[in-house]
C-alpha cells in the first residue's frame, strides 16, 4: 500500500492506471472518454456481464476485462466504482483496504453506517475517496458559489431549485427500480447533485420537509423544502425534481441586491439588479459562464482533479467526507417522508377549485 501510494505522489506527471468497475450507462458515455481525455490510463473494465465489459473494452482498446473485481489481472492504482448503489460501499471498501484510490459514483452508499465506514476506512489508509459529483464541474456552478461567498447578491431572501425532464436515461440493468439496489429513487439519483449543490453553496442545511409519489416503490418524483445558512437562519429553499415531465432545470437565488437564475447541468449564470423576492425580469441580465458547456467538459474535470489528488500534487476536489452531509439529508428526508398527492388525487368542487 505505502508503495504504491509513494510511487504515485513522486511522479506530478506520471500517468495513473485505472480500473473502471461497472460498464453501465455512464461508463460507456463518460467515464471511459472522459479518462483518456484527462490523461488517466484505462488498463481494466470490469462488468458482472463480461460481453458487455469486453464490447465496450474493444471499442477503446483497453487490454484487460473482468467479472468482478478480483479477477483484475493488471496492475492499477485508482478505480472508479459505477456499479448499481448497493454495491458502491461494499466495492469501494474492499478497494481502499487495499490501498487503491477510488471516486464512486453517487451515493457513496444508501445508508449511514456504510458511508461512515468508508470515510473513516479512507483516512485510515490514507487513500483517495472522492464522490462523483460532477455538477460541481461545470464554470456556472462553481460562479454561483464565488458570487454567494462575496456577497454580491446582498443577503439571501429565498431560492428555489427545480430539475424534471421524461426519464430517458437506458440503463443496463434494472436495479433503479428496486429500493434494495437503488436506496431510492430521484431523490438519492438527480437530488443527490441538488442537495449538494445547496450544500456547496449555503453551507449547513436543515430539512423542514420532504414529500414524494413512491407508494411503497422508488419515487419519480419528490418536493423537499430547507432552511439554509446555519440553526438561526430563516433562507427558505424549495426544491421539485421530477422524472416524469418538464419543470424549469434551473436555480432561482434572491438576494437584497440582486437575483439570479442558474441553468441546472450545462448552461449558463444569469445576474440581474434589483432583488428581492419579485424576481424582476425587465432588466437585461448579466450572462457568465464558459461558452458552449457540456456535460463531457464536467466529468473531464472531475477526473483531472481526482488524478492530481491521486498524484499527491493538489487537494481532493470533492472529498467524500464533505458528501456526507448531502448523503444524511437524503437519508433524513426518506425518514420523514410524507406522500406527494397528485392532481389526480385532489377532489374538485364544481368550478374547478381543488378541495381535497
Amino acid at each position: 500500500m505505502d508503495a504504491i501510494h509513494a510511487e504515485l505522489n513522486g511522479g506530478a506527471t506520471r500517468r495513473v492506471r485505472l480500473a473502471i468497475i461497472g460498464c453501465g450507462a455512464v461508463t460507456r458515455l463518460f467515464h471511459v472518454g472522459a479518462a483518456a481525455a484527462a490523461g488517466l490510463e484505462v488498463v481494466a473494465l470490469v462488468d458482472a456481464d463480461r460481453e458487455r465489459a469486453r464490447g465496450l473494452a474493444e471499442s477503446h482498446e483497453i487490454g484487460a476485462i473482468a467479472t468482478d473485481v478480483d479477477g483484475i489481472g493488471v496492475a492499477f492504482d485508482a478505480a472508479i466504482v459505477a456499479t448499481p448503489s448497493h454495491l458502491h460501499a461494499p466495492i469501494s471498501m474492499g478497494l481502499l483496504e487495499r490501498g487503491i484510490h477510488v471516486l464512486v459514483e453517487k451515493p457513496m452508499a444508501i445508508d449511514r453506517s456504510s458511508a461512515v465506514a468508508l470515510v473513516e476506512t479512507a483516512e485510515r489508509v490514507g487513500s483517495q475517496l472522492h464522490v462523483g459529483q460532477m455538477h460541481r464541474f461545470f464554470d456556472h456552478n462553481r460562479i454561483v458559489r464565488d458570487l454567494l461567498a462575496d456577497g454580491a447578491l446582498g443577503s439571501i431572501t429565498d431560492f428555489s431549485m427545480q430539475l424534471g425532464m421524461v426519464a430517458a436515461w437506458t440503463t443496463a440493468t434494472s436495479y433503479a427500480t428496486d429500493r434494495r439496489q437503488a436506496g431510492g429513487g430521484i431523490l438519492i439519483d438527480l437530488g443527490s447533485h441538488l442537495l449538494d449543490l445547496v450544500h456547496w453553496w449555503f453551507g449547513t442545511t436543515q430539512l423542514v420537509s420532504y414529500r414524494d409519489d413512491a407508494r411503497g416503490g422508488v419515487e419519480a418524483e419528490c418536493e423537499i423544502e430547507v432552511l439554509v445558512g446555519g440553526e438561526s437562519s430563516d433562507v427558505r429553499g424549495t426544491l421539485s425534481i421530477s422524472k416524469l415531465r418538464s419543470i424549469g432545470n434551473r436555480v432561482c437565488i434572491s438576494g437584497t441586491d440582486q437575483w439570479l437564475e442558474s441553468d441546472i447541468g450545462p448552461g449558463h449564470v444569469r445576474l440581474f439588479p434589483s432583488g428581492g423576492s419579485t424576481r424582476n425580469r425587465a432588466a437585461e441580465p448579466q450572462v457568465l459562464g464558459s461558452a458552449n458547456p457540456a456535460y463531457r467538459d464536467a466529468f473531464i474535470r472531475q477526473l483531472e482533479a481526482f488524478a492530481a489528488s491521486v498524484r499527491g500534487v493538489a487537494a481532493p476536489a470533492v472529498p467524500a467526507r464533505e458528501v456526507l452531509p448531502t448523503l444524511e439529508l437524503i437519508i433524513r428526508c426518506y425518514e420523514s417522508r410524507l406522500p406527494l398527492v397528485a392532481p389526480w388525487e385532489i377532489d374538485h368542487d364544481e368550478s374547478g377549485v381543488g378541495i381535497r
